[in-house]
């Protein structure tokens, strides 16, 4: 987990980079599967779930009066306690915006699945929930692997931290990226099998 959040970091492209080319060059299969990127990530997110839905983007919020509020302002707002303010902020499309709400005391596990599970989605909002704290929540990590609007190389990441049913739900989804179901057979092939007579004497 701590290697994984590590390499979500936005100032880690650079090693990252690096990082990708130890493992080519000396066959490091696992870092290979940690940091590899499709190089068809940038297709992953279309230019319709990029566009702004009615309802979403500063008019979300607005004042009294109606006048939409400043990214300053939504901001602001994200970290105040208030639940239907909360609420409707985590509909902004603004990366900025979303890091302040996944701060604020106030929002629940069931708020941030939500988000994530949104369709369409945008990358970056989906970046920002990754580099979160709530990563660590085992229904947001699925939830981020199946959104087919995840960062790949994202998704792969977090692929490494699914358990086997999760595994097998990601893999055989095929709204999600081809390189991510890769990544999700390929941690299937190297678990441990089951052993189903084990498993049957618990109860």
């Amino acid at each position: 987990m701590a290697v994984v959040d590590a390499l979500n970091g936005e100032d880690m492209k650079d090693v990252v980079e690096r990082l990708r080319g130890e493992a080519l060059e000396q066959a490091l299969l696992a870092l290979e599967r940690l940091i590899r990127l499709s190089p068809r990530a940038t297709e992953s997110v279309t230019p319709s779930a990029l566009a702004r839905r009615p309802g979403e983007g500063p008019s979300a919020a607005r004042e009294t009066g109606g006048r939409p509020l400043t990214l300053g302002e939504r901001k602001w707002l994200a970290r105040r306690p208030s639940r239907e303010m909360i609420e409707r902020l985590l509909r902004d499309p603004h990366p900025d915006v979303i890091r302040c709400c996944l701060r604020n005391p106030r929002i629940t596990e069931d708020d941030v699945v939500r988000v994530v599970a949104r369709r369409p989605a945008r990358a970056e909002v989906l970046a920002e929930v990754a580099r979160s704290a709530w990563v660590h929540r085992p229904r947001v990590r699925l939830a981020l692997a199946l959104n087919p609007a995840t960062p790949p190389e994202i998704a792969g990441r977090i692929a490494g931290l699914l358990v086997r049913p999760e595994l097998v739900l990601v893999a055989h989804s095929p709204a999600v990226a081809a390189s991510v179901r890769a990544v999700c057979l390929e941690h299937l092939e190297r678990r441990p099998p089951v052993d189903r007579r084990a498993a049957g004497s618990v109860h």
